[in-house]
């Protein structure tokens, strides 16, 4: 992922954090910005995402 993308992601996980806002409202946003599946997965464009959320799951377990 090149970092200026990496950048706009955060910023937009950093709103979103910062938002009251219920989980779907959260989960439309990402859907809209083709980061996220209707069912949340992660799409096809985002797979370090999807590697870095196995790592997280796995380092937690």
């Amino acid at each position: 992922m090149y970092s200026e993308q990496k950048k706009l992601l955060l910023a937009l996980v950093k709103k979103q954090k910062s938002e009251k806002r219920s989980k779907e409202e959260i989960l439309k946003t990402f859907v809209e910005a083709g980061i996220l599946t209707k069912s949340g997965n992660y799409t096809k464009n985002y797979p370090e995402l999807r590697r870095l959320q196995k790592q997280q799951k796995k380092n937690h377990v």
